[in-house]
């Protein structure tokens, strides 16, 4: 049996795909509630959507200006996981709502190491980010800037 006819029959325990309403209306995002005891809470962290995960790693870039005056783009770990909870960590009433903002994010990562670590792995697990993911993006600052503009 050809590797393609090997996928097609490990693959026929699913329905085929006949539409795209049928996956749009899905609601596809898988949810875990973490216990953070440094926080005296229970919060519930959402998996990310394709557009959130985009979102969030274009974050991770930031523009410096050089000694010559030339913007370089430069990959930043600052508040890294304090970020992925912040985007991933929804309210108990409504899954869709963040707890935390953009401008929040600071802040959090001010917060217990432990406890954002205790949350940042369920939420890096629940939107597949995996250590190869992280490796990647990291690996852009030990290459250094990706360019210069000016």
């Amino acid at each position: 049996m050809s590797a393609v006819g090997k996928s097609r029959a490990a693959a026929t325990a699913l329905p085929d795909l006949a539409d795209a309403a049928a996956i749009l209306a899905l609601d596809d995002l898988p949810e875990e509630w973490v216990d953070v005891p440094e926080w005296g809470v229970r919060v519930r962290v959402v998996g990310l959507t394709g557009a959130e995960r985009d979102r969030w790693e274009e974050m991770r870039w930031v523009d410096k200006r050089n000694a010559a005056g030339k913007v370089k783009r430069e990959m930043s770990l600052a508040n890294f996981r304090a970020s992925l909870v912040a985007i991933s960590v929804r309210t108990p009433s409504d899954r869709a709502a963040r707890v935390f903002s953009d401008d929040q994010v600071v802040a959090l990562g001010k917060k217990s190491a432990a406890a954002l670590e205790r949350v940042f792995d369920v939420a890096r697990r629940l939107s597949r980010l995996t250590e190869e993911d992280i490796d990647e993006l990291t690996d852009e600052l030990k290459a250094g800037p990706s360019g210069e503009r000016g």
